[in-house]
Protein backbone atom coordinates (compact mmCIF):
# COMPACT_ATOMS: atom_id res chain seq x y z
CA UNK A 1 0.00 0.00 0.00
CA UNK A 2 1.38 3.39 -0.95
CA UNK A 3 1.92 5.86 1.84
CA UNK A 4 2.91 3.55 4.67
CA UNK A 5 5.67 1.46 6.13
CA UNK A 6 5.14 -1.61 8.29
CA UNK A 7 6.74 -0.87 11.63
CA UNK A 8 9.82 -3.08 11.90
CA UNK A 9 10.26 -4.69 15.31
CA UNK A 10 6.79 -3.67 16.49
CA UNK A 11 3.50 -5.46 16.96
CA UNK A 12 2.60 -9.13 17.41
CA UNK A 13 1.00 -11.79 15.24
CA UNK A 14 -2.34 -10.09 16.06
CA UNK A 15 -1.24 -6.46 15.63
CA UNK A 16 0.71 -4.76 12.86
CA UNK A 17 2.09 -1.26 13.40
CA UNK A 18 1.68 1.03 10.37
CA UNK A 19 3.85 4.11 10.02
CA UNK A 20 2.72 6.73 7.46
CA UNK A 21 5.37 7.97 5.06
CA UNK A 22 6.11 11.65 4.65
CA UNK A 23 3.32 13.16 2.55
CA UNK A 24 0.70 10.73 3.85
CA UNK A 25 -2.10 12.12 6.02
CA UNK A 26 -2.41 9.66 8.97
CA UNK A 27 -6.15 10.24 9.25
CA UNK A 28 -6.63 9.38 5.57
CA UNK A 29 -4.62 6.18 6.03
CA UNK A 30 -6.77 5.31 9.01
CA UNK A 31 -9.94 5.72 6.94
CA UNK A 32 -8.49 3.54 4.16
CA UNK A 33 -7.89 0.79 6.72
CA UNK A 34 -11.48 1.19 7.95
CA UNK A 35 -12.96 1.06 4.44
CA UNK A 36 -15.20 -1.83 3.48
CA UNK A 37 -13.04 -2.98 0.57
CA UNK A 38 -9.96 -3.21 2.81
CA UNK A 39 -11.85 -5.11 5.51
CA UNK A 40 -13.58 -7.52 3.11
CA UNK A 41 -10.42 -8.24 1.16
CA UNK A 42 -8.53 -8.64 4.42
CA UNK A 43 -10.97 -11.26 5.65
CA UNK A 44 -10.58 -13.12 2.36
CA UNK A 45 -6.79 -13.06 2.68
CA UNK A 46 -6.72 -14.47 6.22
CA UNK A 47 -4.51 -17.47 6.86
CA UNK A 48 -4.63 -20.00 9.67
CA UNK A 49 -7.58 -21.79 11.21
CA UNK A 50 -10.28 -21.07 13.79
CA UNK A 51 -9.35 -18.43 16.32
CA UNK A 52 -5.77 -18.30 14.98
CA UNK A 53 -6.69 -16.70 11.66
CA UNK A 54 -4.79 -13.51 10.85
CA UNK A 55 -4.28 -11.08 7.99
CA UNK A 56 -0.72 -11.50 6.64
CA UNK A 57 1.54 -8.46 6.50
CA UNK A 58 1.88 -8.98 2.76
CA UNK A 59 -1.79 -8.24 2.24
CA UNK A 60 -1.52 -4.84 3.89
CA UNK A 61 1.69 -4.01 2.08
CA UNK A 62 0.35 -5.02 -1.34
CA UNK A 63 -3.21 -3.68 -1.00
CA UNK A 64 -4.02 -1.44 -3.98
CA UNK A 65 -6.28 1.60 -3.74
CA UNK A 66 -6.42 5.06 -5.34
CA UNK A 67 -3.92 7.37 -3.62
CA UNK A 68 -4.66 11.09 -3.91
CA UNK A 69 -2.36 14.03 -3.38
CA UNK A 70 -1.54 15.11 0.21
CA UNK A 71 -3.93 18.07 -0.10
CA UNK A 72 -6.76 15.80 -1.27
CA UNK A 73 -5.99 13.28 1.46
CA UNK A 74 -6.42 16.05 4.04
CA UNK A 75 -9.66 17.23 2.39
CA UNK A 76 -11.08 13.69 2.44
CA UNK A 77 -10.00 13.17 6.05
CA UNK A 78 -11.56 16.49 7.09
CA UNK A 79 -14.81 15.56 5.34
CA UNK A 80 -14.94 12.14 6.99
CA UNK A 81 -14.07 13.56 10.40
CA UNK A 82 -17.14 15.80 10.21
CA UNK A 83 -19.53 13.27 8.72
CA UNK A 84 -18.54 10.27 10.85
CA UNK A 85 -18.72 12.42 13.99
CA UNK A 86 -22.33 13.28 13.10
CA UNK A 87 -23.16 9.65 12.45
CA UNK A 88 -21.45 8.52 15.66
CA UNK A 89 -23.44 11.11 17.61
CA UNK A 90 -26.68 9.69 16.17
CA UNK A 91 -25.58 6.15 17.03
CA UNK A 92 -24.75 7.20 20.59
CA UNK A 93 -28.20 8.79 20.90
CA UNK A 94 -29.85 5.59 19.70
CA UNK A 95 -27.77 3.51 22.10
CA UNK A 96 -28.90 5.71 24.99
CA UNK A 97 -32.47 5.13 23.84
CA UNK A 98 -31.89 1.36 23.94
CA UNK A 99 -30.61 1.66 27.51
CA UNK A 100 -33.74 3.60 28.44
CA UNK A 101 -35.97 1.01 26.73
CA UNK A 102 -34.17 -1.82 28.56
CA UNK A 103 -34.66 -0.07 31.89
CA UNK A 104 -38.35 0.51 31.12
CA UNK A 105 -38.71 -3.17 30.15
CA UNK A 106 -37.19 -4.29 33.44
CA UNK A 107 -39.45 -1.94 35.41
CA UNK A 108 -42.53 -3.16 33.51
CA UNK A 109 -41.72 -6.79 34.35
CA UNK A 110 -41.11 -6.03 38.02
CA UNK A 111 -44.39 -4.12 38.34
CA UNK A 112 -46.26 -7.12 36.91
CA UNK A 113 -44.68 -9.85 39.05
CA UNK A 114 -44.14 -8.10 42.39
CA UNK A 115 -47.64 -8.56 43.80
CA UNK A 116 -47.71 -7.29 47.37
CA UNK A 117 -50.68 -6.77 49.69
CA UNK A 118 -53.25 -8.45 47.43
CA UNK A 119 -55.59 -11.18 48.69
CA UNK A 120 -54.35 -14.67 47.89
CA UNK A 121 -50.81 -13.58 47.02
CA UNK A 122 -47.70 -14.36 49.04
CA UNK A 123 -43.95 -14.57 48.70
CA UNK A 124 -42.49 -18.05 48.18
CA UNK A 125 -39.49 -19.81 46.67
CA UNK A 126 -39.23 -21.52 43.32
CA UNK A 127 -38.70 -25.00 44.81
CA UNK A 128 -42.19 -24.92 46.30
CA UNK A 129 -43.76 -24.36 42.87
CA UNK A 130 -41.58 -26.82 40.92
CA UNK A 131 -42.13 -30.52 40.35
CA UNK A 132 -38.56 -30.93 39.14
CA UNK A 133 -35.42 -28.83 38.71
CA UNK A 134 -33.17 -30.85 36.43
CA UNK A 135 -29.53 -30.11 35.67
CA UNK A 136 -27.98 -30.83 32.29
CA UNK A 137 -25.23 -33.31 31.51
CA UNK A 138 -21.87 -31.83 32.48
CA UNK A 139 -20.33 -32.42 29.09
CA UNK A 140 -20.80 -31.02 25.60
CA UNK A 141 -23.39 -32.58 23.32
CA UNK A 142 -22.00 -33.34 19.84
CA UNK A 143 -23.08 -30.80 17.21
CA UNK A 144 -24.09 -31.67 13.65
CA UNK A 145 -24.91 -29.22 10.87
CA UNK A 146 -27.72 -31.48 9.67
CA UNK A 147 -28.98 -32.31 13.17
CA UNK A 148 -32.72 -32.14 13.77
CA UNK A 149 -32.65 -31.35 17.50
CA UNK A 150 -31.84 -27.93 18.93
CA UNK A 151 -29.24 -27.77 21.68
CA UNK A 152 -30.56 -25.02 23.96
CA UNK A 153 -27.38 -23.25 25.06
CA UNK A 154 -27.11 -20.19 27.28
CA UNK A 155 -26.70 -18.01 24.18
CA UNK A 156 -30.15 -19.11 22.98
CA UNK A 157 -31.92 -18.00 26.17
CA UNK A 158 -32.19 -14.25 26.50
CA UNK A 159 -34.69 -11.73 27.79
CA UNK A 160 -37.40 -14.32 28.34
CA UNK A 161 -37.22 -15.56 24.75
CA UNK A 162 -35.71 -18.57 22.98
CA UNK A 163 -33.60 -17.25 20.11
CA UNK A 164 -32.25 -19.39 17.28
CA UNK A 165 -29.44 -16.98 16.42
CA UNK A 166 -26.22 -19.00 16.31
CA UNK A 167 -28.20 -22.16 17.05
CA UNK A 168 -26.46 -25.53 17.22
CA UNK A 169 -28.12 -28.88 16.57
CA UNK A 170 -27.48 -32.52 17.41
CA UNK A 171 -28.63 -35.85 16.00
CA UNK A 172 -31.07 -38.38 17.41
CA UNK A 173 -28.40 -40.22 19.41
CA UNK A 174 -27.24 -36.98 21.03
CA UNK A 175 -30.82 -35.92 21.72
CA UNK A 176 -31.68 -39.24 23.36
CA UNK A 177 -28.57 -39.21 25.55
CA UNK A 178 -29.06 -35.60 26.64
CA UNK A 179 -32.75 -36.09 27.46
CA UNK A 180 -32.34 -39.19 29.64
CA UNK A 181 -33.00 -37.09 32.74
CA UNK A 182 -36.03 -35.38 31.21
CA UNK A 183 -37.47 -34.55 27.80
CA UNK A 184 -38.16 -30.79 27.64
CA UNK A 185 -41.85 -30.19 26.96
CA UNK A 186 -43.81 -27.05 26.01
CA UNK A 187 -44.40 -25.02 29.15
CA UNK A 188 -41.19 -26.14 30.86
CA UNK A 189 -38.77 -23.35 31.75
CA UNK A 190 -35.18 -23.23 30.53
CA UNK A 191 -32.88 -21.43 32.97
CA UNK A 192 -29.20 -20.48 32.72
CA UNK A 193 -26.90 -21.21 35.66
CA UNK A 194 -23.95 -19.22 34.35
CA UNK A 195 -22.60 -17.19 31.42
CA UNK A 196 -24.89 -15.40 32.03
CA UNK A 197 -26.76 -16.51 35.14
CA UNK A 198 -30.48 -15.89 35.51
CA UNK A 199 -31.78 -15.91 31.92
CA UNK A 200 -34.97 -17.89 31.31
CA UNK A 201 -37.54 -18.79 28.65
CA UNK A 202 -40.31 -21.29 28.01
CA UNK A 203 -39.87 -24.38 25.86
CA UNK A 204 -41.99 -23.53 22.80
CA UNK A 205 -44.32 -25.75 20.83
CA UNK A 206 -42.86 -27.65 17.89
CA UNK A 207 -39.16 -27.25 18.77
CA UNK A 208 -37.61 -30.56 19.88
CA UNK A 209 -34.59 -29.70 22.01
CA UNK A 210 -32.18 -30.85 24.66
CA UNK A 211 -30.24 -28.89 27.27
CA UNK A 212 -26.85 -27.40 26.56
CA UNK A 213 -24.16 -26.87 29.18
CA UNK A 214 -24.96 -24.61 32.15
CA UNK A 215 -28.70 -24.79 31.51
CA UNK A 216 -31.41 -26.20 33.76
CA UNK A 217 -34.93 -27.47 33.12
CA UNK A 218 -37.66 -26.31 35.53
CA UNK A 219 -40.96 -28.19 35.46
CA UNK A 220 -43.74 -26.60 37.51
CA UNK A 221 -46.74 -27.91 39.43
CA UNK A 222 -49.58 -27.01 37.07
CA UNK A 223 -52.08 -26.55 39.91
CA UNK A 224 -49.89 -23.95 41.63
CA UNK A 225 -48.03 -22.02 38.96
CA UNK A 226 -48.44 -20.54 35.50
CA UNK A 227 -45.21 -21.12 33.51
CA UNK A 228 -45.27 -17.71 31.81
CA UNK A 229 -45.79 -15.84 35.08
CA UNK A 230 -43.03 -17.79 36.82
CA UNK A 231 -40.68 -17.30 33.88
CA UNK A 232 -41.15 -13.53 33.96
CA UNK A 233 -40.88 -13.57 37.77
CA UNK A 234 -37.30 -14.79 37.33
CA UNK A 235 -36.63 -11.35 35.85
CA UNK A 236 -38.48 -9.47 38.59
CA UNK A 237 -37.16 -7.46 41.50
CA UNK A 238 -36.91 -10.31 44.04
CA UNK A 239 -35.03 -12.64 41.69
CA UNK A 240 -32.83 -9.82 40.37
CA UNK A 241 -31.72 -8.89 43.86
CA UNK A 242 -31.14 -12.57 44.67
CA UNK A 243 -28.89 -12.92 41.60
CA UNK A 244 -27.04 -9.73 42.51
CA UNK A 245 -26.41 -11.06 46.02
CA UNK A 246 -25.04 -14.32 44.58
CA UNK A 247 -22.57 -12.49 42.40
CA UNK A 248 -21.13 -10.32 45.19
CA UNK A 249 -17.41 -10.95 45.55
CA UNK A 250 -17.31 -12.80 42.23
CA UNK A 251 -16.70 -11.59 38.71
CA UNK A 252 -19.20 -14.10 37.31
CA UNK A 253 -22.62 -14.88 38.79
CA UNK A 254 -23.15 -18.61 39.17
CA UNK A 255 -26.11 -20.67 40.41
CA UNK A 256 -25.61 -23.91 42.29
CA UNK A 257 -28.61 -26.21 42.03
CA UNK A 258 -29.87 -25.41 45.59
CA UNK A 259 -29.62 -21.70 44.75
CA UNK A 260 -32.11 -22.10 41.91
CA UNK A 261 -34.72 -23.65 44.16
CA UNK A 262 -34.30 -20.80 46.62
CA UNK A 263 -35.04 -18.02 44.10
CA UNK A 264 -37.75 -15.85 45.71
CA UNK A 265 -40.89 -14.82 43.85
CA UNK A 266 -44.56 -14.06 44.43
CA UNK A 267 -47.35 -16.55 43.83
CA UNK A 268 -51.11 -16.32 43.80
CA UNK A 269 -54.19 -17.86 42.17
CA UNK A 270 -53.21 -19.47 38.87
CA UNK A 271 -55.94 -17.60 36.98
CA UNK A 272 -54.55 -14.30 38.27
CA UNK A 273 -51.02 -15.36 37.31
CA UNK A 274 -52.20 -16.12 33.79
CA UNK A 275 -54.01 -12.79 33.49
CA UNK A 276 -50.94 -10.87 34.64
CA UNK A 277 -48.67 -12.82 32.31
CA UNK A 278 -50.87 -12.15 29.27
CA UNK A 279 -51.08 -8.43 30.01
CA UNK A 280 -47.32 -8.25 30.57
CA UNK A 281 -46.52 -10.05 27.31
CA UNK A 282 -48.71 -7.63 25.36
CA UNK A 283 -46.69 -4.73 26.77
CA UNK A 284 -43.39 -6.52 26.16
CA UNK A 285 -44.24 -7.15 22.51
CA UNK A 286 -44.56 -3.39 22.03
CA UNK A 287 -41.36 -2.67 23.97
CA UNK A 288 -39.37 -5.35 22.13
CA UNK A 289 -40.68 -4.11 18.78
CA UNK A 290 -39.43 -0.61 19.60
CA UNK A 291 -36.05 -1.96 20.67
CA UNK A 292 -35.74 -3.99 17.47
CA UNK A 293 -36.57 -0.91 15.39
CA UNK A 294 -33.87 1.14 17.12
CA UNK A 295 -31.29 -1.64 16.68
CA UNK A 296 -32.12 -1.81 12.96
CA UNK A 297 -31.67 1.96 12.72
CA UNK A 298 -28.25 1.71 14.36
CA UNK A 299 -27.25 -1.03 11.93
CA UNK A 300 -28.28 1.16 8.98
CA UNK A 301 -26.31 4.10 10.37
CA UNK A 302 -23.21 1.95 10.74
CA UNK A 303 -23.67 0.60 7.23
CA UNK A 304 -24.02 4.16 5.91
CA UNK A 305 -20.87 5.23 7.77
CA UNK A 306 -18.94 2.32 6.26
CA UNK A 307 -20.23 3.08 2.75
CA UNK A 308 -19.40 6.77 3.13
CA UNK A 309 -15.83 6.02 4.18
CA UNK A 310 -15.34 3.61 1.28
CA UNK A 311 -16.78 6.03 -1.26
CA UNK A 312 -14.65 8.92 0.01
CA UNK A 313 -11.28 7.15 0.12
CA UNK A 314 -11.75 5.59 -3.34
CA UNK A 315 -12.56 8.92 -5.01
CA UNK A 316 -16.24 8.24 -5.67
CA UNK A 317 -17.31 11.51 -4.04
CA UNK A 318 -16.67 14.98 -5.43
CA UNK A 319 -15.31 16.88 -2.45
CA UNK A 320 -13.70 19.70 -4.41
CA UNK A 321 -16.03 22.27 -2.82
CA UNK A 322 -15.88 20.88 0.71
CA UNK A 323 -14.40 23.22 3.30
CA UNK A 324 -14.17 22.30 6.94
CA UNK A 325 -15.74 24.91 9.18
CA UNK A 326 -13.66 25.71 12.22
CA UNK A 327 -15.88 25.62 15.32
Amino acid sequence: MRGLELGAGFGTTEITVLRPKVGTEPRFLNYVLRSEQFRQNGVGAMTGAGGLKRVPDEFTRDFKTPWPTPAEQERIANFLDVQTARIDALIAEKERLISAVDEFRSTTISEAVLVRDEPGWRQTRLKFLARDIIDTEHKTVPFYDDGAFLVARTTNIKGGRLTLEGAKYTDLAGYEEWTRRAVPSPGDILFTREAPAGEACLVPEGVPLCLGQRTVLIRLKAAHADPSFVCWSLYGGLASRFIADLSQGSTVAHFNMPDIGNIPLFTGPVEEQQKRARALETKLEQIDSLRSHVIDHIARLREYRSSLISAAVTGQLDLSTFKRTVQ
